[in-house]
């Protein structure tokens, strides 16, 4: 939540029917900051939902999104992630919250919404806050109950029948979004192709998020396995989202969220800090969803004019909490200018100890000291509104 919570974010709770009164607050928290609850469908947690103390009046928000939308969330769990699928999450699904019982979920673009609730419901608020999510099996049952049921989720392995999918646009009302949720990760990427294919042959146009467990206990594997089976989907502008769950007992000591910004950084705690920094990781880089300063740098060779690596470390010090600005630091104008691709500011070497500022592909300041191009960065950033005290 202290990084700042959407009102498309969702967190998917399973082992809902058990809710402690410390997880029920946790719950109500999250939905007054309008962040969204994902819950299986059954009938005990329907009678779950209905103990929960609510306020009246009119709901809403946004969730998913046919190019993006947010959709992801900020709450924690005790094994879970923040953009996440296991035992509760700031984005995830898992079991149980940071603060309460919950998985959590987090993810989704920035294009493109779906709204969840509105205006004319005459359910209380927060419970326009609480979604339903079932699979095919289950979804007639659910929709039967009109009472409970306005806006709910599909979960799906990818592997259903043509026929099966086709008919997911007969539904009434059809899903807010899906959650593709295959077998093993080995085969993601080849589920989601196939999904992806069928989707777009039957002209469905439902956001679908991917829902992701990872089984490995080695950290190194885990970033691997996360980077390649959802970053290469993502990148190939596969689903809208992620959700992580790292289901397995990992090493935490020595992880720290290098978040690049000006304050120090925070341990990696729980399975729920970890499958956060993992979802919003890849979201980044995948230009999925910003939320923080995005550095391009090139990697320095002997036409580097200035010392690349201390200097791009200053940088980030100075600017990471900008969050969504990105900043190219290049070490000469030879490759730089063409390789600082869609960056807001670009910091280029222009002749030894000597900086050109750009903004966007517009050189605005020729050979600047090194010693004072940093503070002129800043000026810069300033002078186009980017700049936020940290």
């Amino acid at each position: 939540l202290k990084h700042g919570a959407k009102s498309t974010d969702i967190v998917i709770v399973k082992n809902f029917e058990n809710l402690t009164e410390f997880g029920k607050k946790t719950m109500k928290k999250l939905m007054e900051v309008g962040i969204h609850i994902l819950v299986e469908y059954s009938q005990k947690n329907i009678n779950m939902v209905e103990t929960l103390n609510v306020v009246s009046g009119d709901g809403g928000g946004d969730s998913g999104g046919d190019g993006g939308g947010d959709s992801g969330g900020d709450s924690g769990g005790d094994s879970g992630s923040e953009s996440g699928d296991g035992n509760g999450t700031e984005s995830g699904d898992g079991n149980g919250t940071e603060s309460g019982d919950g998985n959590g979920t987090e993810s989704v673009g920035e294009n493109g919404t779906k709204s969840v609730g509105g205006n004319g419901s005459n359910k209380p608020q927060l419970i326009n806050n609480i979604l339903f999510y079932t699979d095919l099996n289950n979804i007639q049952n659910m929709l039967k109950n009109k009472n409970i049921i306005k806006d709910y989720a599909l979960i799906l392995n990818g592997k259903e029948d043509i026929k099966d999918i086709e008919n997911i646009k007969k539904l009434t009302p059809t899903p807010l979004f899906i959650l593709l949720k295959p077998e093993n990760i080995y085969e993601h990427i080849l589920v989601t192709r196939r999904f992806n294919q069928i989707l777009q042959s039957l002209n469905i146009d439902i956001p679908y998020i991917h829902y992701f467990n990872i089984n490995s206990k080695n950290y190194d594997d885990i970033i691997v396995d996360a980077a390649l089976y959802l970053g290469t989907c993502l990148v190939d502008l596969m689903g809208e989202g992620v959700i992580i769950n790292v289901t397995s007992d990992v090493n935490l000591d020595n992880i720290n969220d290098s978040s690049n910004s000006a304050k120090p950084t925070e341990n990696i705690s729980s399975k729920v800090a970890l499958n956060s920094f993992l979802t919003l990781n890849i979201l980044q880089d995948a230009r999925i969803r910003l939320f923080k300063t995005d550095y391009i740098s090139c990697p320095s060779c002997g036409r580097t004019l200035f010392n690349i690596q201390e200097t791009t470390k200053k940088i980030m010090k100075l600017t990471g909490h900008l969050k969504g600005v990105k900043i190219a630091v290049m070490g000469c104008i030879v490759n730089g200018i063409g390789e600082m691709a869609d960056a807001h500011f670009g910091y280029v070497g222009s002749a030894p100890k000597k900086i050109d500022l750009y903004y966007g592909k517009e050189l605005v300041e020729r050979n600047i000291p090194e010693d004072e191009a940093c503070d002129k960065l800043i000026e810069l950033i300033k002078k186009h509104g980017k700049w936020e005290d940290p």
